[in-house]
């Protein structure tokens, strides 16, 4: 099938394509037409039955569609959550600057620092200032903040560039190697509930639970506004959380989520 002459069809990548990237495009189809079909997705995408209903059962699992007898439809998300950095860069200015100045302050020496992108995680690069540290991130925008200040060097990950988010997306490798291992991800979210942390976009998101995976400690910088939202994509549990940077304390239910997982909670 051909996308741009059938757009009520889903995209034929055919079979061999990675899981991960077939299930974004899964994802992004049942977003944009609301409601998909098993038969559907097979034929679009190439694959067994067997393996779109997977592909479905794995997206429900995550909170990115929800499962039908026979499909999935899309699971609505804010208009909030779809802003381009520069729209979320204009509100809770103080907020964000507080948090990272707090934030950049859990950076320890000798340390390789994953930071993802947005409007916090700028805020971070820009309170960090001169340190012994290797910087690897995704945001052209945060190594720009950063430039030669960490001393061990600054990474950015390859692949595409998405101009509303502000990243680029991609594997979580650098040339040569063929994983990566961090001591520390700062990360941002869209939303933090006692569900897990989440953000809006699914391509994003991969990228993301691969830096999650990659490192020893996760810091999460988000404000207030990010409380008891689920947003499109979940990333993780909050018991993979190790430390939450935020503006204000959270309300009974989430900080109760927080103390059960252990999460140490920082108000900025």
């Amino acid at each position: 099938m051909n996308l741009h002459a059938e757009p009520a069809s889903p995209p034929t990548v055919g079979g061999a394509a990675l899981p991960g990237a077939r299930r974004s495009l899964v994802a992004e189809y049942v977003r944009t037409h609301g409601s998909a079909t098993v038969a559907e997705l097979a034929e679009g995408f190439e694959v067994s039955a067997d393996t779109a209903r997977r592909d479905l059962d794995l997206l429900d699992e995550q909170g990115v569609v929800r499962r039908t007898h026979g499909g999935a439809v899309a699971i609505a998300t804010p208009a909030a959550d779809l802003e381009s950095v520069t729209e979320r860069g204009t509100r809770q200015l103080a907020a964000k600057r507080a948090i990272g100045a707090v934030a950049a302050r859990l950076v320890r020496d000798g340390e390789t620092v994953l930071l993802n992108g947005g409007t916090t995680a700028v805020a971070v690069a820009r309170a960090l200032g001169t340190r012994d540290i290797a910087l690897v991130t995704c945001s052209p925008a945060v190594a720009q903040e950063v430039g030669e200040t960490a001393t061990r060097g600054v990474y950015l990950l390859g692949g595409r560039y998405h101009a509303a988010f502000g990243v680029v997306i991609g594997p979580v490798r650098l040339p040569g190697a063929v994983g990566l291992r961090a001591d520390l991800l700062i990360t941002g979210a869209a939303g933090i509930s006692a569900g897990g942390i989440s953000i809006a976009n699914i391509e994003e998101a991969e990228m993301l639970s691969g830096m999650i995976e990659a490192a020893e400690r996760v810091v999460v910088v988000a404000d207030s506004t990010k409380f008891d939202r689920t947003a499109f994509a979940r990333l993780a549990g909050l018991e993979r959380v190790d430390v939450l940077v935020t503006d204000r304390p959270p309300g009974e239910e989430l900080g109760r989520a927080l103390d059960d997982a252990a999460v140490e909670v920082i108000i900025a």
